[in-house]
């Protein structure tokens, strides 16, 4: 008998704390694909900028402040067509390359306490190709509506490949593909992501 009841406080306990767990983790606002974008560009022959935008992200924010954003490089955009089925061919060939993630945690009694906007500087994490790394993202958040608001980059956030392992070869056969010269390893990255409340 009194293992039964040792064993009954136990599960409720654990009960409880995977309740509580789950409340934690619960989105409180998605993001809202058709009014939120993430564009970057790259450089080629030391001075040309190429823009392009990525169609499909995903994101969420949890009751506890957790921010998670994906990113489906495979769908991106840089208006020439010619240039967009290389990059698929080329630069997207590895399934490794398919995804890439941001990951950032702000406070809920911030985002109350906003009237209109305010401005903040987050560390993030930024997962691309398996490697994760910090960066410091300074960034505006407004409110649009009384139940939605507005995040968007207030600089560039400049990522470098090589510091991902990016394999720089696939620059060098994507560059060949399209005749467009030399490509940098560095990209400028902006967003402006527009969170709902979660259904």
């Amino acid at each position: 008998m009194l293992f039964l009841r040792k064993f009954l406080w136990l599960f409720i306990f654990l009960f409880i704390c995977s309740n509580i767990g789950a409340k934690e983790n619960k989105k409180v606002y998605t993001l809202d694909t058709k009014n939120s974008v993430v564009s970057f560009s790259t450089i080629k022959k030391k001075y040309i900028v190429e823009p392009a935008i990525f169609k499909v992200i995903e994101g969420s924010i949890s009751l506890m402040g957790d921010i998670d954003i994906t990113i489906d490089i495979g769908k991106l955009t840089t208006g020439d067509i010619r240039r967009d089925l290389k990059l698929k061919q080329v630069f997207l060939g590895d399934k490794r390359f398919t995804k890439a993630k941001i990951t950032s945690k702000i406070s809920p009694k911030f985002v109350n306490s906003i009237i209109n906007y305010k401005q903040k500087k987050l560390p993030a994490t930024i997962e691309f190709f398996g490697i994760k790394r910090k960066e410091n993202i300074n960034f505006i958040i407004s409110k649009t509506t009384q139940k939605r608001f507005l995040v968007a980059s207030m600089e560039p956030i400049i990522i470098n490949l090589g510091d991902y392992s990016f394999p720089i070869y696939i620059l060098s056969t994507l560059s060949q593909a399209i005749k467009g010269g030399s490509i940098s390893t560095e990209m400028a990255f902006n967003f402006v992501l527009t969170f709902k409340p979660s259904l």
